[in-house]
């Protein structure tokens, strides 16, 4: 679920940051990834539900990253020695964010300001995650 810039009636916010989705009334529906400078301003990944009630959010990014990774494990595609794609954005609730795995090395691509913002989480969680890397590759081509 994505927000258009054109669509929303007011941000307060900085690029690449999480921010509460608000309908007319004030009430907090979904959470976004916000990117100040692009056309598809907002990147919904959770429901108000959702959240942690204690405004942490790490734990839920360390489950979309073993969420990922154990459906990888389940279709056969965690073999240490081979190549699977770990992390597939905006598909699997982190906006924006790619990660690839060839062997021994991560190898991660920011697509939007938000995934800039939080690839040192998603490597350091990935850590945890995938002992056995003992490198993790930003290649971001463009700027965000």
């Amino acid at each position: 679920p994505w927000i258009y810039a054109d669509d929303l009636s007011e941000v307060e916010a900085e690029r690449g940051a999480l921010v509460a989705v608000e309908d007319p009334h004030g009430v907090v529906v979904a959470y976004g990834a916000y990117s100040a400078d692009a056309r598809l301003a907002l990147r919904l990944f959770a429901r108000a539900s959702d959240a942690p009630e204690d405004g942490d959010w790490r734990a839920h990014w360390r489950g979309v990253l073993a969420r990922a990774l154990a459906a990888r494990e389940a279709a056969g595609l965690a073999d240490p020695a081979g190549a699977v794609r770990v992390l597939f954005g905006d598909s699997e609730g982190w906006p924006g964010l790619v990660v690839d795995r060839y062997a021994d090395v991560l190898v991660a691509q920011c697509g939007t300001q938000f995934a800039d913002r939080t690839r040192d989480l998603a490597f350091e969680l990935l850590e945890q995650l995938v002992p056995h890397a003992r490198v993790a590759v930003d290649r971001s081509d463009a700027s965000v």
